[in-house]
């Protein structure tokens, strides 16, 4: 199988060279809290409105934005697909 060569490269190229990317901005309020979903999933909150979804279908864990008629991305496991939700939530809310 061959591969592009910007697949080889890591991802932090392409993001902003500042560090604080990854961490909450400091005049932004946290990201709510989770919650169970009625359909087994995980709901995360922001300023009382879900902002994404943390499911797992056949074993296969995946997490997207509440709305967005994209379909579900896929994650390794709970823990990652929770933190790429919080990473998105961070970013988008506030």
């Amino acid at each position: 199988m061959q591969y592009e060569p910007l697949s080889r490269r890591p991802v932090r190229r392409f993001l902003p060279e500042s560090d604080d990317i990854f961490r909450a901005q400091p005049d932004r309020p946290p990201p709510g809290a989770w919650e169970d979903g009625d359909q087994g999933d995980e709901l995360l909150f922001c300023e009382g409105r879900p902002v994404a979804r943390v499911l797992c279908r056949d074993r296969l864990w995946l997490w997207h934005v509440v709305g967005s008629p994209r379909p579900p991305m896929r994650a390794g496991s709970r823990a990652e697909a929770r933190q790429l939700a919080l990473f998105y939530a961070r970013r988008t809310c506030g």
